[in-house]
């Protein structure tokens, strides 16, 4: 299975393309409701950080991608999703000390979309940009930098890759079982109607 997971190439149907944006656009709208409110109140009200304004200035600037305005591949839209997560959770990181645990996984859904449409591929790429910026950013600015912080670095990142990896074998099997359970389906449809008889023609 691990093989066949690293030859994957996407499915870029029309379907899976609509499916990914609607469950993009869900992550938003869950965001929106559930982890920005409070996220407001404390960094731009309780405790006021500058930080805090990306969280009202990233999801701005995604309203029109989330509806569709822009731009008109949903490909692009999945790419610009991912971007706005890793600002966001790299915005995160900085509110907690460059701390790489509490932005990570925020991460994760729009890549997991970038995966079925793109495949292995992609999914490599986009997570080793990630991964070069949320450690990157970890190492460079937290200012008890030594050994041991650069080692908490690379578990978190260790333990959040894995995590990305797990989830899109997960997402690859569901994709794969469904696949071949419409092909099974598919032969069964195409047999019956070899085993309906034909109307014969009668000679005039």
């Amino acid at each position: 299975m691990f093989n066949r997971l690293l030859r994957f190439r996407g499915y870029a149907e029309l379907a899976v393309l609509d499916a990914c944006e609607r469950g993009i656009n869900l992550v938003f709208l869950s965001m929106l409701l559930l982890a920005l409110p409070p996220t407001l109140v404390e960094h731009l009200w309780i405790d006021y950080k500058p930080q805090g304004w990306l969280y009202v200035i990233v999801p701005a600037l995604y309203v029109p991608v989330a509806m569709g305005l822009f731009p008109r591949t949903q490909v692009t839209r999945f790419y610009l999703a991912t971007m706005a997560n890793t600002l966001l959770g790299l915005s995160i990181n900085s509110l907690y000390g460059w701390s790489p645990q509490p932005g990570l996984y925020l991460m994760i859904p729009p890549v997991i979309f970038l995966f079925i449409v793109g495949g292995t591929r992609v999914l490599a790429v986009v997570t080793t940009l990630q991964i070069i910026a949320v450690g990157g950013s970890a190492i460079l600015f937290r200012p008890e930098v030594n050994g041991s912080s650069v080692l908490g670095v690379a578990i978190s990142l260790a333990l959040w890759v894995s995590i990305t990896i797990a989830c899109a074998m997960m997402v690859y099997q569901i994709l794969i079982s469904s696949r071949l359970r419409a092909m099974e389906l598919e032969t069964l449809s195409e047999r019956l109607l070899a085993l309906v008889p034909r109307p014969r023609r009668h000679l005039v």
